[in-house]
């Protein structure tokens, strides 16, 4: 089984891990999106880092 889910990830930290780690218990393949800067900047104001950073962080989870 598939599992979604996503997130804004700007500076990961172990809430945002347990998160991932919980959602990949729940099927065999955990895929994780990352919001882009545009809604990010618009729901929570500006990033600290950029889609493409967020996205190396989060491809690096060994959950993911």
């Amino acid at each position: 089984m598939r599992i979604y889910m996503d997130g804004g990830f700007d500076l990961m930290h172990l809430g945002h891990y347990n998160a991932i780690r919980q959602c990949s218990l729940m099927g065999d393949y955990l895929i994780a999106g990352v919001n882009s800067d545009a809604d990010l900047t618009k729901t929570k104001g500006p990033t600290i880092l950029n889609i493409k950073e967020r996205c190396e962080i989060v491809s690096h989870c060994k959950f993911v």
